[in-house]
Formats: C-alpha cells, structure tokens, sequence
C-alpha cells in the first residue's frame, strides 16, 4: 500500500540524515510501527523489495559484513593512506572488499561450520 511505501521511504530518509550525523533515531519511532502494520497486510512494492533475491542474499552475509567492515577498511587504509582521498575509492573499495570477504566467510566458512556442529551432538550419541 501506499502508507507502507511511504513509511519505508521515511525510515530510510531517516536513516540517511543520521548517517550524516544529523536527527535522532527516536525520529524511527512514528514510521516504524505504520511499516510493520503495513507489511502485515499484504503486498506492497515495500515486500516485494524486501523478498527479492538481493535481499535475501544481503540478510545472508550481514554477519559477516558487520565481523569485517571495520578490519578491511582500517587494513585498506593502512596499506593504502591516498585511498581516502577520492570519495568513490574511499567508499567503494572497502566496500567491495568487505563484501566479497564476507561473502567467502558465510559460504566457505561458517555454513560449513554452522552445518558441522550441529550434526555434532549425533556423532556423540550413546547407546543403552
């Protein structure tokens, strides 16, 4: 619906002003419970972006972004101090290192762990 439309759009607008360092997050509290009463009530381009393959992906590795942005963009920088000049490679590069990273840890790494313990407790079960 459109009143879900609108209150995704202001939560992101919201979320964008504080990324600048401007607002307050109580500014969340009006749009955020008319987004959740919204997407309960059927379809809206709202859920359909929120079930698309790219989000789905994004909700898949974001551990793994929040485990790595920090330790990519300070290695990037530490390598390499002039990448902080241009805003473009200052933002993108650690950007796109840390989702590549991220993406190689859920797949390589922590799915095949997450998948290893819990068939763990199977490998140590006793017989009476």
């Amino acid at each position: 619906s459109l009143l879900t439309d609108g209150a995704a759009f202001t939560i992101l607008a919201i979320i964008a002003v504080q990324a600048l360092g401007y607002g307050s997050s109580q500014l969340l509290l009006i749009p955020t419970p008319i987004l959740i009463f919204g997407l309960l009530n059927g379809p809206s381009l709202t859920t359909h972006l929120l079930e698309s393959r790219a989000v789905y992906f994004f909700g898949l590795i974001s551990y793994a972004i929040y485990l790595l942005h920090m330790p990519c963009s300070q290695l990037i920088y530490r390598i390499w101090p002039e990448v902080s000049e241009p805003l473009a490679a200052r933002v993108l590069l650690p950007m796109s290192s840390t989702l590549i990273l991220a993406t190689i840890s859920t797949f390589y790494f922590e799915n095949p762990a997450r998948r290893f313990f819990r068939q763990l407790p199977a490998r140590f079960k006793f017989r009476n």
